[in-house]
């Protein structure tokens, strides 16, 4: 992969920056890669790369949780196919007036 470079790099070559870095986090560094025998610029780089692919992610959606609450006694009897119509086509006529088809009774 070729990143543009203007210096006559290779294309396997890293390329170099500076990072402000606050002391604490430079010394953790340093402890860091020392234990594991790397230069701090791989021990940065892993580190870097490991917390960007987690960034990455999508967040997991929270667990579903289904919300019950007493809605009190219904308005209709809903096994009552007449009154359940009779329901929805009062609701019909509220929402698109009164030439709203009627149910056949």
């Amino acid at each position: 992969m070729r990143m543009g470079y203007d210096r006559g790099e290779s294309e396997d070559a890293m390329p170099r920056t500076t990072l402000n870095i606050e002391v604490s986090v430079h010394e953790e560094l340093a402890v860091y890669a020392a234990t594991r025998g790397e230069s701090m610029g791989d021990a940065a780089t892993s580190l870097l790369a490991a917390a960007l692919r987690h960034a990455a992610r999508e967040p997991e959606p929270p667990p579903f949780e289904w919300i019950a609450r007493d809605m009190g006694e219904p308005l209709i009897d809903i096994s009552d196919p007449r009154a359940l119509k009779e329901f929805l086509f009062a609701e019909d006529a509220a929402m698109y007036g009164p030439g709203a088809l009627r149910p056949e009774a």
